[in-house]
């Protein structure tokens, strides 16, 4: 935005500017603000009287030159040059982001047909088996299926260093992963009280590194034998599970889930296909330079606290990359303009579609992350800047959700009437 200052209005600031100046500065012989502009002029010369009229001219002088363009600033304007004679001032004014949507409401993709087997519903039946079985102390050698209490202490079989020492363990005896130990060979038709020693070689591709390619000496104590209580699969185990009547009701409610959930999972891909088939066909999404570099602050913040929790400061982070700070905000950016083209394309579409999240969804989502066993009280976590930087992340989550979910109705065909978006009419005046 170029603000020009005409002669008389530049007299003005320049004198309004001077009068500043005397009454900060004692002139001898003049009362405080008494001097004359003349000799402020000559005493201070017009370089200092200029950089003190600087503070009318990005303020009054630029605050009426915004209003009078009908200009609102979306961040705060910055003065990018000046020229005094004439005088001219040339100012950022970072504008509102601007998203020229087409009719997204027309858009339509294939939705894919939702089926449960009784197969997955055997699985979720199967786990809920898992989860209910209780295991009992037996008075008898271990077996297959069996879960044993043991002591074991493992040492290095070549140079004999204790690694673990009498570490108290569970195993359930099943046959052995890839390069594990069989504990179930090894462990088998032993009883409580009962003790074994064996040898198992890992081989050097094995997942945890610290074992790889190393041969490890056993020294095993059973402490307990317990076995599995086989549970029925029939209605009296149904109305274990819950309120249930029958295990057909119990079928019939882990069917609807699944159908659920994978209407769920199909919602997300369809809202994700939308969002990009928009952004192709949507040529016109911009935001103000000052907006992106915020977006690449977060970033960079956030990469700075994943990197304390880890133990490494940024300073070091850069030095083991060879790399300055700056060339990593570049290699931020394109993330950092990725993320703005998705956000300002969901907001358009939040706004057209009159998608709000209230205050209490937001205290609701907080206070459900909380685990009841952490003794965290919500509004001490909501204190200060970062309570507020929280408030404003769950906020927009919880927006771009509701979004993405309208946005998949949308798609499916299933979205309501288009909200009314036009101005209400006005009341005609009383004759």
């Amino acid at each position: 935005m170029t603000v020009e200052i005409d002669e008389q209005q530049k007299e003005k600031l320049y004198k309004k500017a001077a009068r500043r100046i005397a009454r900060e500065i004692r002139i001898p012989g003049f009362r405080p603000g008494k001097a004359p502009y003349n000799i402020i002029l000559n005493r201070f010369g017009i370089e200092v009287i200029q950089e003190e009229a600087l503070e009318d001219l990005t303020t009054d002088i630029f605050h009426s030159a915004l209003e009078e363009a009908d200009l609102e600033p979306y961040r705060q304007a910055s003065l990018d040059s000046i020229e005094w004679e004439p005088l001219v001032m040339k100012v950022k004014v970072p504008t509102e982001p601007v998203v020229e949507l087409g009719d997204y409401r027309s858009l339509r993709l294939d939705v894919p047909e939702i089926e449960v087997t009784d197969e997955e519903i055997n699985q979720q039946l199967d786990h809920l088996l898992e989860h209910y079985t209780t295991y009992n102390p037996v008075e008898r050698p271990a077996q297959s299926g069996d879960f044993v209490s043991i002591v074991v202490t493992e040492k290095d079989a070549e140079t004999g260093e204790v690694l673990l020492a009498d570490h108290q363990a569970t195993l359930l005896l099943a046959p052995p992963q890839e390069g594990e130990p069989d504990f179930e060979a090894h462990l088998g038709g032993f009883s409580a009280g009962e003790e074994t020693v064996f040898t198992h070689t890992f081989p050097d591709d094995f997942s945890m590194e610290h074992y790889a390619g190393m041969t490890i000496e056993y020294t095993i104590r059973v402490e307990a034998v317990k076995e599995k209580e086989e549970i029925e699969l029939d209605d009296e185990f149904a109305a274990l599970v819950g309120d249930y009547d029958s295990l057909d009701d119990l079928k019939a409610k882990i069917r609807q889930n699944l159908i659920e959930q994978k209407n769920a999972e199909v919602d997300s891909q369809l809202a994700s296909q939308a969002v990009e088939a928009l952004l192709e066909q949507t040529e016109n999404i911009h935001w103000p330079a000052v907006l992106e570099e915020e977006v690449i602050n977060s970033m960079l913040d956030e990469e700075r606290r994943n990197l304390e929790r880890g133990g490494m400061d940024f300073e070091t982070y850069l030095k083991t990359r060879q790399m300055t700070e700056e060339a990593f905000r570049e290699e931020l950016r394109p993330k950092a303009q990725e993320h703005l083209r998705r956000t300002l394309l969901l907001g358009e579409i939040a706004r057209r579609e009159e998608i709000d999240v209230h205050p209490q969804e937001v205290m609701d989502y907080l206070q459900h992350l909380i685990s009841p066993t952490v003794n965290l009280d919500l509004e001490e976590l909501l204190k200060g800047e970062e309570g507020d930087r929280l408030v404003m992340q769950v906020f927009d989550h919880l927006l771009q959700q509701k979004t993405l979910q309208r946005l998949a109705r949308i798609v499916r065909g299933e979205a309501e009437t288009e909200p009314d978006t036009s101005e209400p009419e006005a009341e005609p005046e009383p004759e």
